[in-house]
Formats: structure tokens, C-alpha cells, sequence
């Protein structure tokens, strides 16, 4: 068939463009006479010419490889992600919504959901930020919902797993959680978290509640308050 014709003769040239050059550098450096003596000459300049028009093509394809290494369809990316933590511009309130982060809905009471960032305070825990976070009133407690949504009872896969940052060091002491429906007293939560996770100031937690709905959460550690609110399902 020609298509295979042509491709036995490629096949033929880029060999004789691997061997020949090589034939003749031995018999310049060899001190007998070699029987490819006579296949030099223009053969070996036709040869050389060939061989560098593919290593020309190998390098074009190595960088051409390299440069799209890292595109969709590679599946790797060579370049780390990194995680927005943003200052708030001074004056705006203590539980405002980071900068760079997308208001999320279904919150509930005063605290403010999103993702997408986080406080600059936060950036030592290492938070995602592509979880659905909140901010406490006074600005010093942030809350990474690992669980969202999170619901009553004590659910599994997801458990309502909350990682608590705490702008004020911790100092030794534990976290402690207290909750209830917002505008009731009762039923009630409560909960210790000790100190004993890191990085950072944090306090990693599982928070079920027993019925649906707005809970508020106080939050105390050595000395400092602070309290969000959290839709449970």
C-alpha cells in the first residue's frame, strides 16, 4: 500500500540517520580501515541534515508537551492552589462577610454564611475555603461547616462537624459550646472542646442538636465570648 510504503521509507531514513552518522565518526577515530568507508561522504551530510531535522522535531514536541502539561486535560496541576484569607476594610462590621467570599443562603438570626474566603485572622488554621463558613458577632470566632447542611439529631456521613477559630489565643483553656433555639431557652446543648488540635487556634467539634431549627451558640475560651447562629435542618 503506498500510506505503508511511505512509512517503511521514513522508517528506513530515520535509521539510516541514527547509524550512518555514527559508522562514520568510527571510522574517523578507529586506526583500521572500516568497511563503511564508502557510505560517507554525501550519504553522512544527507544523513547529519536528517538527523537534526528530528532532533529538532523531539525537542518542539518536548516543549509543546511541557507547556500543555498542565491544561484540563493532563488531569494534574502543577501549580498549588492557594487560600484567599482577606482583611475586611476598617469600618465594617465585626460579622461582616470576608472580602472575596460569596454569600451563601439558608443562614440564619444575624450570622452571615459563604465561602470562597476567610479572615485574614484565620489564615494559621489553614481553613478551606471552599466550605461553607460563618463569623461570629463580635468578629473573633469563625466556623468551618464540614457538615453542611448541617441537621438534628446525630447524623453520620456527614456528622455536623464545625472546626472553630478563635481570633484571641487559647491560652491552655477549652472551648466551651452552649446552645438553644434562638428565641428559646430551652432545649438546651452543651459541650467542651479541649485544646489539643492544631494548627493554629482551633478547636475541632462534632455539635448535634436535638430538634430542628435557628440555634444560637455561645462560645468561651479563656476569658473571651463570642456567639454565632446555625440553621439545622
Amino acid at each position: 500500500m503506498p500510506g505503508a510504503t511511505r512509512f517503511r521509507g521514513l522508517r528506513e531514513d530515520l535509521g539510516a540517520a541514527l547509524v550512518v552518522p555514527f559508522l562514520c565518526v568510527v571510522e574517523v577515530t578507529s586506526s583500521r580501515p572500516v568497511s563503511t568507508k564508502r557510505s560517507c561522504g554525501k550519504v553522512c551530510e544527507h544523513n547529519e541534515v536528517l538527523l537534526a531535522a528530528v532532533l529538532g522535531l523531539v525537542m518542539v514536541a518536548v516543549v509543546v508537551g511541557c507547556a500543555g502539561g498542565t491544561g484540563p486535560r493532563s488531569g494534574v496541576n502543577l501549580f498549588h492552589s492557594t487560600t484567599a484569607h482577606t482583611e475586611a476594610p476598617s469600618g465594617t462590621a465585626a460579622n461582616s462577610t470576608p472580602p472575596g467570599a460569596s454569600a451563601v443562603g439558608g443562614g440564619c438570626g444575624t450570622t452571615p454564611l459563604y465561602r470562597g474566603a476567610s479572615p485574614a485572622w484565620t489564615r494559621s488554621a489553614r481553613g478551606p475555603t471552599d466550605l461553607v463558613q460563618a463569623i461570629g458577632d463580635k468578629g473573633d470566632v469563625a466556623a468551618y461547616l464540614f457538615g453542611y447542611p448541617l441537621r438534628s439529631g446525630h447524623p453520620e456521613n456527614p456528622a455536623n462537624k464545625i472546626l472553630w477559630v478563635v481570633r484571641q489565643p487559647r491560652d491552655g483553656s477549652d472551648l466551651t459550646i452552649s446552645g438553644h433555639p434562638l428565641g428559646a431557652s430551652v432545649p438546651t446543648v452543651s459541650q467542651q472542646q479541649p485544646p489539643d488540635s492544631s494548627p493554629g487556634e482551633i478547636y475541632p467539634s462534632i455539635v448535634d442538636v436535638p430538634v430542628p431549627g435557628c440555634w444560637q451558640f455561645v462560645l468561651q475560651w479563656h476569658g473571651h465570648e463570642d456567639a454565632v447562629e446555625l440553621p439545622y435542618r
